[in-house]
């Protein structure tokens, strides 16, 4: 990995010149009001080697196509966190970056970093990761940059290769009375499907299998599919801003009387619009693979995808204006459009010549959000957070309603700090339009669902000087 921080005069004349020290401020932000969390950036030191496994990162036990690339599940029910309502884009959410991880910066330099990962292989099993970034700060609030990533696998089977691009202009705007934060976003994912082994003994029984020879390479080991791959793209437009009112106070600093700007009140916007699209296509057929063949038994093209535009409209009364303003509180609304698209069932003349992977139906929903947030995380020893938000018109979901929270502490036991955190949620929502109704070559189904009601409550315990954490 490649690190570059570039150094700038500051200030001074005569030929002499004085390099600004490199400081990297980074942060998170919540997707619906923009709130700012202080996050730690990853370094080399701190493992890079699992910068490639997301299996490493973000759970103990995974399922994937073995590919870098390839659509990955955790096994870990508490782990699968959905960072995306488009259910055929799920299975790619530890590839992309959602807008409540991503890292918005603020370098004191103009900061580089690239990386290029390879395995070492053949030219069949080789895996390759490359990654280019760059932020940089026009001035004191103003800060842009970019990303891009690029990653490829041939596979260690037949018709397993995976090819996935990603690239990201971002930036953000933090003066007192105005704060922006902008991300676009262009993801595409590509991965080959074999549909698995076709005979298990090639595994379970190698010497039977392998006609008289003592090893034979993966790749010739026959699969179910051939010619056949998903192709998924998602893009992404995020903007977020709030306008500050508030009161000049002075306050001393270093023996130094400053003027500092204390928000009082924030009106806040946030516009996000995605899209992401995915064609299942089949070049060949295999009969005994799939039980059924809607549309067509010599190929497939299943196609289907979702837009979603939200707007969030919120009021903030801030936290610490005030010796009694100990908490912030928000209230918000937010209109959510959804546009569903997939085949139609609808079935075409025997006369005809339209596609009928190509005939589309549409499915429309319109929510309206009512929600609020209380929030304390200005005290040095307790912080909480609680979130609550309800549909209130939109078909099949008015009434939905989720309600969040976390809490946590930090205080001093026999001289040695503790932490000491909890979270939890409950939340009732209908399922999703994709799970309710779909329709494609192979897969048929209309389900009357009702809500689901989830609930979950964690916690945790952690003594740093100890190395401990539960």
């Amino acid at each position: 990995m490649l690190i570059f921080a570039q150094g700038r005069p500051a200030g001074g004349g005569g030929g002499k010149t004085e390099m600004v020290d490199l400081r990297i401020r980074t942060l998170t932000i919540d997707e619906i009001l923009g709130e700012k969390k202080p996050a730690l950036l990853d370094t080399l030191s701190l493992n890079f080697q699992n910068h490639a496994l997301p299996e490493k990162k973000k759970t103990v036990a995974s399922g994937h196509l073995g590919s870098i690339g390839s659509p990955f599940q955790s096994k870990i029910y508490t782990d699968r966190q959905t960072k995306h309502g488009f259910l055929f884009l799920q299975a790619y959410d530890h590839w992309k970056t959602s807008i409540d991880d991503w890292l918005f910066f603020n370098p004191t330099r103009p900061y580089t970093n690239a990386h290029y990962i390879t395995t070492v292989g053949n030219d069949y099993s080789q895996e390759e990761d490359f990654r280019f970034f760059f932020s940089v700060n026009a001035n004191k609030y103003l800060n842009i940059g970019g990303e891009y990533r690029s990653t490829s696998a041939r596979g260690y089977y037949s018709n397993s290769a995976t090819r996935s691009k990603i690239a990201q202009l971002f930036g953000n705007y933090q003066s007192p009375r105005y704060e922006a934060f902008m991300r676009v976003a262009y993801n595409r994912f590509e991965n080959y499907e074999n549909g698995g082994i076709s005979d298990d003994r090639y595994i379970t029984h190698p010497l039977e299998m392998s006609g008289g020879y003592r090893e034979y390479e993966s790749l010739n080991i026959p699969v179910h599919l051939s010619n056949t791959f998903n192709l998924a793209t998602y893009r992404d437009l995020f903007y977020n801003h709030k306008y500050n009112i508030g009161f000049q106070r002075q306050e001393v600093q270093d023996g130094d009387t400053l003027d500092v700007f204390v928000p009082v009140t924030a009106f806040i916007h946030t516009f996000h619009l995605d899209n992401g699209w995915k064609n299942y296509d089949s070049r060949t057929a295999n009969p005994a693979f799939y039980d059924t063949a809607y549309i067509d038994n010599t190929h497939t093209a299943d196609t289907a995808a979702l837009t979603t535009v939200r707007n969030t409209f919120g009021l903030s009364v801030r936290e610490g204006f005030h010796d009694w303003a100990k908490f912030g509180l928000t209230v918000y609304a937010e209109h959510e459009y959804r546009q569903y698209a997939r085949i139609s069932s609808a079935a075409l003349p025997d006369s005809s010549e339209l596609d009928p992977f190509k005939q589309m139906v549409y499915h429309r929903e319109n929510l309206v959000w009512l929600g609020g947030r209380l929030a304390s995380n200005s005290d040095s020893v307790f912080h909480f957070n609680v979130d609550a938000k309800i549909c209130m018109l939109g078909t099949d979901y008015a009434g939905n309603f989720e309600l969040k929270g976390d809490i946590s502490s930090r205080f001093r036991l026999w001289d040695r700090p503790v932490d000491l955190a909890a979270n939890g949620f409950v939340i009732s929502r209908m399922p999703d339009y994709f799970v309710r109704r779909y329709y494609s070559n192979h897969f048929d189904w209309n389900n009357a669902f009702r809500n689901e009601y989830k609930t979950r409550i964690s916690g945790s315990l952690s003594v740093p000087t100890l190395g401990f954490d539960l």
